[in-house]
């Protein structure tokens, strides 16, 4: 090979090596940034101070906070003001800052939701309750649906007011799976499970459930049906034989919620704002809402970049399929 050849490939060589080496330091450098900020978040109270008020309707030093309950109640799904933080965190979010805000007289819960899990509802209605302690009354204004978890929320509330097509209701607790046995054997699969403890794999799909372990499930159903019948019958002044009759997972209509005590009123925000107005004694109330701005940090720490397509959707199947207690009218 003569000189000029021989030349020639040693500067493509080291140039390709430069390119790669940058590429690799950027790489790094990128990673290192990514780390930092996904460490480096916010804790929740600062991402409280982050939401930015504005105004709805109405002026006025004295304001009603509108916050909204829609979608799924989970920690995973549904709108979100708070990334990675589902509807839960930013429902909670909003209700911290509400009561935080000395000018904030009143909150509005605008519902429309199929409930969710039992866990996550109870922590909105906790909020709720703190809301109310601090001396400011809460207005649930029920939309579409208020089913289920959505229903337990609003039982937290002062009042609650529905749209006459509002679908609320469905009293009642939900522990489902899911059972493959007889698929498996057809397909000629078989499931190998190494455990310690025999209920370890409780509600496996690919085996039968045993009386010890369905009595089990049951009584914990139970406990928990129990406490949201109870937490019904105090925040509507029902006796007894009323909640043994409504609390059998049945839905309503609003007439007929009204009828049975479950709803104060039939109206719109309009009406729940009054509603808010005349429990707070002021004749007149700005509405304003809560938003967070969008921020470069935020694009940076989205799920979607920090992890790879595949691992979101592993843990997207993961949750979906592990069964919990839920508070939600499905329709099945």
């Amino acid at each position: 090979m003569s000189d000029r050849p021989r030349r020639a490939w040693k500067i493509l060589k080291w140039t390709g090596l430069i390119i790669l080496l940058l590429i690799l330091g950027g790489s790094i450098l990128m990673n290192l940034a990514l780390i930092t900020l996904v460490g480096g978040t916010a804790s929740p109270e600062g991402e409280v101070a982050r939401l930015k008020e504005c105004t709805v309707e109405g002026a006025g030093p004295h304001k009603a906070a509108l916050i909204a309950v829609k979608g799924v109640i989970s920690r995973g799904y549904g709108e979100t003001l708070i990334p990675g933080r589902g509807i839960v965190g930013s429902v909670l979010a909003q209700l911290k800052r509400a009561t935080a805000d000395k000018e904030v007289r009143a909150v509005i819960l605008e519902i429309d939701s199929p409930g969710g899990s039992v866990g996550d509802s109870d922590l909105i209605y906790h909020e709720v309750q703190e809301v109310r302690k601090s001396g400011k009354p809460v207005v649930a204004s029920l939309q579409d649906m208020a089913t289920s978890g959505a229903y337990y929320i609003a039982v937290a509330s002062d009042r609650i007011i529905a749209q006459p097509t509002t679908i609320t209701g469905n009293i009642g607790v939900l522990l489902q799976g899911f059972n493959v046995e007889g698929l498996f054997q057809k397909v000629g699969l078989k499931e190998i499970t190494i455990k310690k403890g025999r209920m370890k794999d409780i509600l496996s799909p690919t085996r039968s459930i045993t009386p010890e372990e369905e009595q089990l499930l049951q009584g914990i159903a139970d406990s928990v049906w129990y406490r949201f019948a109870s937490l019904v019958a105090a925040g509507r002044n029902l006796n007894k034989a009323q909640m043994e009759m409504i609390a059998d997972g049945r839905i309503y209509l609003a007439p007929d919620a009204l009828k049975a005590g479950l709803i104060d009123a039939i109206g719109y925000r309009d009406d729940a704002l009054a509603a808010a107005s005349e429990l707070t004694g002021m004749p007149r109330l700005k509405l304003i809402r809560y938003e967070k701005p969008f921020s470069f940090k935020d694009m940076l720490t989205s799920s979607s970049l920090i992890s790879p397509p595949s691992a979101s959707l592993f843990q997207g199947l993961m949750e979906a399929s592990t069964p919990r207690l839920m508070y939600l009218w499905t329709g099945r």
